[in-house]
């Protein structure tokens, strides 16, 4: 299996790469295939088993890791990929429940 953050890029990269540069609307273009890329991400990891807790968790950060490169100007798709794996990793980190909640 690919990692999911690799997924995410693909897909967003196979909507978003097809957006000109100076087109009018360049960001809303790139939110729509974000959003695609968020569908079909999550789509695919419930699939392959993931529980949807975890997909949802992962794939909101790594919508949050495109809408922050997209706000960025969307230029340099290295740092995009970047972004994604970092966001991808923290995503996956244990969830630590809070030391000082009442029992």
């Amino acid at each position: 299996m690919d990692s999911p953050w690799h997924i995410y890029f693909d897909e967003f990269r196979r909507h978003a790469g097809r957006v000109p540069e100076q087109q009018f609307g360049r960001d809303e273009a790139f939110a729509t295939a974000a959003h695609a890329a968020y569908r079909h991400t999550a789509d695919r990891l419930t699939a392959e088993g993931w529980n949807d807790e975890r997909t949802l968790r992962l794939v909101r950060g790594l919508n949050e890791a495109a809408k922050t490169w997209i706000e960025r100007d969307g230029e340099s798709w290295s740092e995009l990929r970047a972004g994604l794996e970092r966001m991808a990793a923290a995503a996956e980190q244990p969830v630590r429940e809070d030391a000082g909640a009442a029992n």
